[in-house]
């Protein structure tokens, strides 16, 4: 199985070598996307979920890249808690994390993991996953030019 993911923020570490212990030194999750393909690539499950702001805002720079408001957030989001449980799932079926910037993305899914005292050592196991960083490929294939 293959899951695409794809996470939105609200805002940037200092530093994407912090702690994912540090918590407060990450950015919390705005909005939390993925897709479970089969080994054909056929789609087996979709899920889209904008969270519900928790203790934090979201502020004009990052509502300019994902135009997603605090009104929006607040209106339709959803408990982090039950999206990460929820993801936590559909990470367990997998061989395969697809996206585009993961380094960034599983930092993040950690740290929101230690904030929200859930469980995550699935994400620091040694599994056969192999992850395909869009970023590197584009750079690699000078598609910025």
């Amino acid at each position: 199985m293959y899951l695409i993911l794809d996470i939105e923020t609200n805002g940037l570490p200092l530093s994407i070598n912090n702690s994912v212990y540090k918590i407060n030194e990450w950015p919390n999750i705005i909005q939390l996307s993925w897709q479970l393909h089969n080994k054909t690539g056929n789609l087996i499950s979709k899920k889209n979920y904008i969270i519900y702001p928790k203790n934090f805002i979201i502020n004009k720079e990052s509502y300019n890249i994902h135009k997603i408001n605090n009104y929006k957030s607040y209106n339709y989001g959803y408990n982090i808690k039950y999206v990460l449980n929820i993801l936590k799932k559909d990470f367990l079926k997998t061989k395969y994390i697809i996206g585009y910037n993961l380094k960034f993305d599983i930092k993040v899914l950690i740290s929101e993991f230690i904030r929200n005292k859930i469980k995550f050592k699935f994400l620091k196991k040694k599994y056969k996953y192999i992850y395909i960083d869009l970023f590197k490929i584009l750079n690699k294939n000078n598609f910025n030019k």
